[in-house]
């Protein structure tokens, strides 16, 4: 399909709204494994109907010569290390609980994460 880019944060004069990756730069975490907040108002650009933030001109650049790279159909892939999600489920919801779970397989699955029954098991490991 036919790409779609325009540049610049405030000049986009569009109704647009983040995609998967959110304020954070794409190519930061592609290159870096850093999640990094972009700086939409100075560095953004409009790709396919979606905004991305980038952390600086440098990494803007990058992106308009390969946009591809660094965003895939497949989603944002979260840095690989240091983050420890804890989720509660000592609700009497089970609707509640049942998100949360499916929520922690879909990480342990597609994203390769641990997962843990309690935090001292987390710690303890960490």
């Amino acid at each position: 399909g036919e790409e779609n880019i325009l540049c610049q944060g405030e000049d986009l004069g569009l109704d647009l709204s983040f995609g998967a990756w959110g304020q954070f730069c794409p190519v930061t975490l592609a290159e870096k494994d850093k999640l990094v907040k972009g700086d939409s108002k100075k560095f953004a650009v409009a790709f396919n109907g979606n905004l991305y933030a980038f952390l600086g001109e440098k990494e803007r650049a990058k992106f308009l010569e390969n946009p591809t790279k660094y965003i895939s159909a497949k989603g944002p892939q979260l840095p690989s290390k240091g983050y420890l999600v804890a989720v509660s489920t000592q609700s009497s919801d089970n609707k509640m609980k049942n998100l949360a779970n499916e929520h922690a397989e879909r990480a342990v699955k597609e994203y390769d994460w641990k997962k843990y029954q309690n935090a001292a098991e987390a710690t303890e490991a960490a």
